[in-house]
């Protein structure tokens, strides 16, 4: 299978549009099912590397290749790069749906399977549980293919999810997403920073002794930001005595 049947067999098995967003990790981890039980090979997709997780390569050209594949905008006011959603333009009558549900009959129920046990996650989870070592190994705008230890993450049916999530939990959805692109984005700011004081250095030696003072500068940088992002945060400009304790005009003394 390719990227537009993978696409095809998720969205007419979908009750619902998918967000963008969803929808790029949703194939992934489709994708990744459907190698275990042997219905696709490990390079059938190819990834683009984003802050936020895996891209399949060639997802923007789905929508303006194959009629029957919609991307419109969402109904509800969100970020820019999360108001769209994918979905299917149902053609039952057609003779080329008939067919394609007669051959990919099996396949069609490892999709059903995998999206079932996906309905159960929040998209910030399986942004986080995306981030698999080729997605580590890999740096933004590259593209790569899946590997044999990717698939040792068996998100979403792994009994004890052992991927830790760093992040606060986040009522709102679009903020935890937004947290994981500044987490991702700032991440990479750490690797290139350090790939430039140390350009003579293998990938594998970069994290030493000699750069511990780098990165944890710049890993106190991202854990404050990261506060920030999330909301109840007690380190807000609400609570100047906690900015400022040593001031002694806020004493706490009711006026």
């Amino acid at each position: 299978m390719n990227l537009y049947q993978i696409s095809r067999a998720i969205l007419s098995l979908s009750p619902t549009p998918i967000s963008k967003i969803r929808f790029t990790r949703v194939v992934y981890f489709v994708h990744k099912e459907l190698v275990r039980k042997g219905f696709m090979q490990l390079d059938d997709i190819s990834y683009l590397r984003s802050p936020l997780g895996p891209v399949p390569d060639g997802l923007p050209q789905l929508a303006h290749n194959y009629a029957e594949i919609i991307l419109q905008k969402s109904s509800t006011e969100q970020l820019s790069y999360a108001d769209e959603e994918f979905f299917l333009q149902p053609n039952d009558s057609s003779e080329d749906e008939t067919a394609f549900l007669e051959q990919y009959r099996d396949v069609l129920k490892v999709v059903d399977q995998t999206l079932r046990a996906l309905a159960l996650r929040r998209t910030p989870e399986l942004i986080e549980a995306s981030h698999d070592p080729s997605w580590q190994a890999n740096r933004n705008g590259s593209v790569y293919t899946i590997t044999k230890t990717d698939l040792k993450n068996t998100f979403p049916f792994a009994k004890t999810l052992k991927i830790r999530f760093h992040t606060k939990i986040n009522p709102n959805e679009i903020g935890q997403i937004q947290a994981n692109l500044l987490k991702g984005m700032l991440n990479d700011i750490v690797r290139e920073s350090t790939d430039l004081e140390y350009p003579d250095m293998m990938p594998s030696q970069i994290y030493t002794e000699n750069s511990s003072k780098t990165l944890k500068s710049y890993l106190n940088f991202l854990k404050k930001l990261l506060a920030k992002t999330s909301p109840g945060n007690q380190d807000s400009p609400q609570n100047p005595q906690q900015d400022n304790p040593k001031n002694p005009s806020k004493t706490g003394k009711s006026a």
